[in-house]
């Protein structure tokens, strides 16, 4: 076990004992210790983490301090770190932390941990920070209406129709706007049910152009579609499987010069950053990716969500209004409701068009 304790009974018994060791000394490391006996005159909310102790301090920090004014009075704010252990351990170890005293509030600093604390209380509310899209998650039926317990500030934007648009104004040359997709990702399941998938072959991966309905079950697409309609620009939308696969999807043809790329938030493209940028610049095609990790590898031009600074965190007024009694089942989902466009000159100078001076004045941030 990654505790270091010595638990001498065997069998089922002795894992049991062993986890409970491990979920123990995770339970420490903590900004504020969880009681070893709880205090039921004393209000507290759980922050469950991933970040080691101390990263994030400000926000941190920023949520503690509110949590200090509650109408309920002085609320304290417990740690529990679930960085050093597996999955079933950080199970374990909400469920844990939940059932060993009384709870106001849960705050989860990603999707996927909240996702453990729904699991384990459905009347408890729980406050989300995190990347993903909560209704995929499960975490909510809609944004605006969210019908759990559940609520939070999401930075998933449907920003492919945006990064479009940015690139039609940077070039306005561009006629057709080739979207990759990467061919392995399985369309999500309903919530609540299971997809099963055949062992060995977990997903089967497709290469090659997809009509706008199959593009649309995995990828928000329609809203992508309708812009390039009312803008003349053709959207070919290509099933890759691997980088070798975006290199012919996306290789200019004698009659395509004028050809753009938007890159999608997907996890081949995330995990190849520096292989995807390279493709980019050997065909020399205007692209615009979702990340600014991108073009600090040398891409063109990143759309990004704004995300608010920590003075301007929503999740401490949410966690308040909580606190107060309203139901998170109607409380909208947050996200940042801006973008901020950053731009490699370096890059653009190696392309046979130069970009739109009007493109070069909304910039947010060049990147050399």
């Amino acid at each position: 076990m990654r505790s270091g304790l010595a638990v001498r009974a065997r069998g089922p018994q002795g894992l049991r004992l062993a986890l409970l060791a491990g979920i123990a000394v995770a339970c420490t490391t903590v900004d504020a210790q969880i009681a070893s006996k709880p205090d039921p005159e004393v209000a507290t909310a759980l922050l469950i983490t991933q970040l080691k102790p101390g990263e994030d301090a400000d926000r941190t920090e920023r949520l503690r301090s509110a949590l200090e004014r509650t109408v309920l009075g002085p609320v304290r704010l417990e740690s529990l770190h679930t960085r050093t252990l597996s999955t079933a351990e950080a199970v374990e170890g909400v469920r844990h932390a939940i059932a060993k005293q009384p709870r106001v509030l849960i705050v989860a600093n990603n999707m996927t941990l909240a996702r453990m604390a729904m699991d384990a209380t459905a009347t408890v509310p729980i406050l989300f920070r995190g990347a993903a899209d909560p209704v995929l998650m499960c975490l909510a039926k809609s944004r605006q209406a969210p019908a759990s317990n559940a609520t939070g500030l999401t930075m998933h934007l449907p920003a492919e129709a945006k990064m479009a648009e940015a690139l039609l104004d940077t070039y306005p040359e561009i006629r057709r706007i080739i979207v990759p997709i990467q061919g392995n990702v399985q369309p999500p399941a309903a919530c609540g049910e299971t997809t099963p998938v055949p062992v060995g072959n977990p997903i089967a991966c497709r290469r090659g152009r997809l009509s706008l309905a199959e593009a649309d079950r995995l990828l928000s697409s329609r809203a992508l579609a309708h812009w390039a309609d009312g803008r003349g620009v053709e959207i070919r939308f290509e099933a890759v499987c691997s980088i070798d696969d975006l290199d012919i999807a996306t290789k200019p043809t004698k009659t395509s010069t004028r050809t753009g790329v938007v890159l999608p938030l997907q996890l081949l493209f995330q995990q190849k950053q520096a292989e995807v940028v390279r493709v980019m610049s050997r065909h020399e095609v205007p692209a615009v990716y979702p990340r600014r990790s991108f073009v600090d590898a040398g891409g063109l031009m990143a759309l990004v969500p704004r995300l608010p600074s920590v003075d301007q965190d929503p999740l401490p007024a949410m966690a308040l209004e909580l606190i107060a009694g309203q139901s998170p089942t109607t409380m909208p989902i947050r996200s940042p409701d801006s973008f901020s466009l950053i731009f490699n000159t370096g890059t653009a100078a190696t392309l046979p068009v130069p970009p739109s001076r009007i493109t070069l004045r909304r910039t947010s941030e060049f990147v050399p």
